[in-house]
């Protein structure tokens, strides 16, 4: 079904804005080789860094495991998350096979959270600094024939207070006895406890914000990298756009396509992409903007998770047991 909705939202923009599928598959067949290798190349760069942070993260709480297990562990999950119909499948991996070696899923899922959570600050950081230093930075969208135009910073300010209120819930031990109760008073005692183990889990991370400056840091880098590779895409198709407008475009459709709605961000992505490129480069760019959005998506996501699903094979990981994926 979220395949079905990302062809569609797809399908939607060709007809609104009247571009050729013919068009978009030829600039993607024309596209350089070597700058889609070194994109492909700083991705996979990109994801080991990302492993190291993990590492480092589940190092904090006491339950260190080497870089390359790390690495293993997440070059698997790219590629669960990609081929299966789930944005959480490769975190199901992650937290299995870190569990295997720590002794407790509630340790590794509060590991894979802090993971996904300190990355998600310097998402929001990183993208509300360039929205505001290029305040032209907007969101261009047309419905029923009136044109709209918005810019990034509101909807980045927005976000950054929905994050923050998001983790003052998720540590609050107040939430936790009021969730907890709830699941009791409906019967659902055992949720209540996984609840509250995890709960206790995340508690271990309850520290000084001082303590992730580090892991931040490298979140950071990642940021760059993977804005640095969009940008390079956007060089092979002539799309005439400064880098500080991707420092800002990237970040955005990162955080929309956390949205459940679609496979992958199919869909959404393309509509971020049109929708920013236009507001900045004018109608003319629509094409080519869409063709951006695809060949990230097809040339360097989906050929990095296949890598990914050749590193889980010759690595020796063992896939979750019913029991294990259950319990995760």
């Amino acid at each position: 079904m979220r395949l079905c909705v990302g062809v569609a939202l797809v399908g939607y923009l060709l007809y609104e804005h009247g571009v050729e599928v013919q068009g978009i598959l030829h600039r993607m067949a024309e596209f350089p080789l070597l700058i889609l290798l070194g994109a492909i190349v700083i991705n996979l760069l990109g994801q080991a860094l990302s492993a190291y942070r993990w590492g480092q993260l589940s190092a904090m709480v006491g339950r260190p495991v080497s870089f390359w297990r790390m690495v293993q562990y997440y070059y698997s999950g790219m590629f669960f998350n990609m081929c299966l119909p789930t944005s959480i499948g490769g975190d199901v991996v992650r937290v299995v096979g870190l569990s295997r070696h720590t002794g407790s899923k509630s340790a590794a899922l509060a590991s894979v959270f802090m993971d996904r959570n300190v990355g998600l600050a310097a998402l929001l950081a990183v993208g509300t600094a360039a929205s505001m230093v290029l305040p032209s930075a907007s969101i261009e969208a047309t419905f029923y024939k009136v044109r709209y135009v918005v810019p990034l910073w509101p909807l980045f300010v927005l976000l950054c207070c929905g994050y923050v209120m998001a983790n003052i819930v998720v540590f609050s031990d107040e939430f936790c006895r009021f969730v907890t109760a709830l699941t009791t008073r409906w019967r659902l005692g055992f949720v209540g406890v996984k609840i509250n183990r995890l709960h206790q889990a995340v508690q271990e991370y309850r520290m000084p914000w001082t303590r992730y400056l580090w892991a931040f840091a490298l979140s950071v880098v990642y940021q760059a990298s993977e804005i640095l590779l969009v940008w390079l895409l956007a060089q092979g198709l002539q799309i005439e756009a400064g880098f500080l407008l991707f420092v800002a475009l990237v970040p955005f459709q990162a955080v929309a396509c956390l949205l459940p709605i679609t496979f992958n961000g199919v869909g959404v992505r393309e509509g971020i992409f049109c929708a920013v490129l236009m507001g900045q480069l004018g109608p003319e760019i629509k094409g080519r903007a869409m063709a951006l959005s695809l060949t990230w998506f097809l040339g360097v996501m989906l050929i990095s998770s296949l890598i990914g699903g050749l590193v889980y094979v010759l690595s020796g990981v063992r896939r979750p047991s019913v029991a294990e994926a259950e319990g995760a």
